[in-house]
């Protein structure tokens, strides 16, 4: 099993944690989690513990909807865009990559957001970091998201992919 994504922690303070993102040993993103906490899990407001963990994928009731992907035309775009793509057919919701079999965890993952405010345990991406109405942030989340997604998508989907947190 290879490790596509690497999650390099450089932040961690009492309210969030802010990590560079390696795809396929390059830096590329940012990432933003809840805070890393010493002692017991607190749901939605944890951190994910430091390891390495299978990448899949799963349907979300509350992200799917979000982005439609396309597997004709290995494209991902915000719900109500894909009229600008009307040669491809296929749209349907899209599956969010997930970290499987993480410790006293469920259902993480991988999606656009902002501040820890959006997060509730998941690990955010975005371009940059920054802050966003006086709190600390990812930016450019979403084109961030649709990007990221649309190269690893489809290699996860294949199986055999990892994500390490560190």
């Amino acid at each position: 099993m290879s490790v596509l994504l690497r999650v390099a922690r450089y932040q961690s303070m009492p309210q969030h944690t802010l990590g560079r993102l390696w795809v396929q040993g390059r830096a590329e993103g940012y990432t933003l989690e809840d805070p890393v906490r010493q002692g017991p899990k607190v749901p939605g407001r944890t951190a994910i513990p430091a390891g390495v963990y299978r990448l899949g994928v799963r349907h979300s009731p509350r992200f799917s909807a979000r982005f439609l992907w396309s597997e004709q035309g290995q494209r991902l775009v915000g719900a109500g865009q894909q009229t600008r793509y009307p040669h491809l057919a296929d749209w349907q919701p899209h599956l969010l990559l997930e970290l499987e079999d993480v410790p006293q965890f469920t259902h993480i993952l991988i999606h656009p957001g902002n501040t820890v405010a959006d997060t509730e345990g998941c690990l955010l991406v975005g371009a940059r970091p920054g802050t966003l109405h006086g709190q600390v942030a990812v930016l450019q989340s979403r084109a961030y998201y649709q990007r990221l997604y649309r190269r690893i998508f489809p290699l996860v989907r294949q199986g055999g992919c990892q994500i390490e947190i560190g």
